[in-house]
């Protein structure tokens, strides 16, 4: 006998269920944090559907020993890309997990994440984000050094200000962030930077600016290439 639990992350789809269908006809209604107990001779081909997102389990599962399965929706985490998933994406997954971890959504809802979680302790992180504080500094520098002063341009202002303190708050320890959220938010930035850089062409700092910029264009690179991609 196998067990399943379907468990949704924060408030998305915690009042909807997954539905099950067996190859013999039988269906099953898997509502979140919910056990439901299903047979070991209708695994094979065993059809998962929530709305448009769909998922297969295949006659592999038959030889696993532990047949505990936490079924849930695989989505990035940051704002906007996470409901771009939702809406255009199949995104229903199904992993199978020991019997502690199925018992205990939370945990289970935690362990399933886990690994979209950007480590803070890493020196590259650490080094990503003080080189955006340094640029961060520099374009305010060109700003007040400018002609019209800061007032001539309070949008340059606004998104250099608030890039400044978006960093700052990346470094508390306790605050989760997750890997799209840094993503979208160092791709934000750097196209921000590009097109300051092409805005304000200082002589000596436009050289320390396009240097920046390719040290952490060369370390956001390596960086992802280390995380796995959604």
């Amino acid at each position: 006998m196998a067990q399943f639990k379907f468990i949704t992350p924060g408030s998305l789809y915690s009042s909807r269920s997954v539905h099950a269908k067996t190859i013999n006809g039988n269906a099953y209604v898997l509502s979140p944090n919910k056990s439901v107990c299903i047979p070991d001779e209708e695994l094979t081909d065993l059809q998962l559907k929530l709305d448009y997102h769909k998922h297969v389990l295949g006659e592999k599962n038959l030889q696993i020993n532990d047949k505990h399965f936490l079924v849930f929706l695989s989505f990035r985490k940051a704002f906007t890309l996470n409901y771009i998933d939702l809406m255009f994406r199949n995104r229903l997954q199904t992993m199978q997990v020991s019997q502690e971890q199925f018992d205990f959504p939370l945990k289970s809802n935690e362990f399933v994440n886990s690994e979209d979680v950007v480590d803070k302790k890493t020196m590259e992180f650490k080094a990503m984000v003080l080189l955006s504080i340094v640029l961060c500094f520099i374009q305010s520098f060109i700003l007040w050094k400018s002609d019209s002063g800061m007032e001539g341009y309070p949008l340059y202002c606004y998104f250099t200000g608030f890039s400044l303190l978006g960093f700052l708050l990346l470094l508390r320890p306790k605050k989760v962030l997750y890997q799209d959220q840094f993503r979208l938010r160092q791709i934000s930035y750097l196209l921000y930077s590009i097109a300051f850089l092409f805005a304000f062409p200082i002589a000596g700092l436009t050289f320390a600016m396009i240097i920046l910029l390719v040290i952490m264009g060369l370390g956001f690179y390596r960086l992802n290439k280390s995380w796995k991609l959604s």
